[in-house]
């Protein structure tokens, strides 16, 4: 619990700096700094992975951040990502209201005006954890379409790295080991509105998924969240908020394996998700 409230005191800082300078950062040539936070509510919590972590007693997910933009276009990313299981299930594996604390640094360089290279750091500290795993992700990213376009496509690829620590999956590999996620996020801006659909499919090595011998497919995902900006005046930074349904397929029998032992059981291979959140940007 004190590592998460000492990670979420940081990141509060970093935004509270971020809201009290950006505006007069704005008119000038130098480092423009940003923030954001972000409140997610939903029915559970599945990782990126296709890790169903909870399925019992809700999520609540919190985002909080800090951008350094420089000159050139780089840009430094710093925050804490938390995941709150506030009715937690107390026969399940999941023994605090606190899921998870994820601190995390990134680094953005902008190879052309669409193309877009991300390094990152993110430690994972679970309950669910035995030992901390700590991990970096490569991210290729293709800002596709025009200015003003209302449809594009947004492709990217992820190479995630177990560096050292638990697994991710639960029953994996620890440490020295990576998966890959395939991925686009089609997006339509309409007016006062837009509505994207984030959608990728995650391979990897067997060991990584665990001991069941059951190919290199991990999961697949699609689904679709609908964005309302808020207009709150110049002076109270950009306002959001979303609904979402995402639907996960666990291809890999070892994700299967993990989500029925800490979930009383419940190994079906589709997981839909639903959620609420808000987004404030300064």
């Amino acid at each position: 619990m004190g590592s998460f409230v000492k990670g979420i005191a940081l990141s509060f800082i970093l935004v509270a700096g971020a809201a009290g300078s950006a505006h007069a950062q704005e008119a000038s040539d130098g480092p423009v700094l940003s923030g954001a936070f972000d409140i997610w509510a939903g029915n559970s919590y599945v990782t990126p992975h296709g890790l169903v972590a909870t399925t019992r007693g809700g999520s609540i997910q919190t985002t909080a951040s800090a951008t350094l933009t420089l000159p050139s276009g780089v840009s430094l990313t710093g925050g804490v990502w938390t995941d709150f299981n506030p009715d937690y299930d107390k026969i399940g594996n999941t023994t605090k209201t606190v899921n998870e604390t994820d601190p995390f640094f990134a680094v953005t360089v902008p190879v052309t005006k669409k193309f877009a290279l991300t390094a990152k750091y993110i430690a994972f500290i679970g309950n669910n954890l035995p030992k901390t795993a700590h991990n970096v992700a490569l991210v290729a990213s293709y800002a596709d379409g025009a200015a003003g376009q209302a449809f594009t496509i947004n492709p990217y690829a992820v190479f995630f790295y177990e560096v050292d620590g638990s697994s991710v999956i639960g029953v994996g590999k620890g440490g020295n080991t990576f998966d890959v996620w395939l991925g686009a996020t089609p997006t339509l801006k309409l007016k006062g509105v837009t509505l994207a659909a984030p959608t990728w499919i995650t391979v990897g090595p067997k060991s990584f998924f665990g001991p069941i011998d059951d190919g290199n497919l991990g999961m697949l995902t699609t689904g679709l969240k609908i964005i309302k900006p808020l207009n709150l005046g110049p002076k109270a930074g950009k306002w959001a908020i979303s609904a979402n349904v995402q639907y996960y397929h666990l291809a890999n029998d070892n994700l299967r394996l993990v989500k029925s032992a800490i979930n009383r059981g419940d190994n079906d291979r589709d997981q839909l998700q639903f959620g609420i959140a808000l987004n404030v940007g300064f």
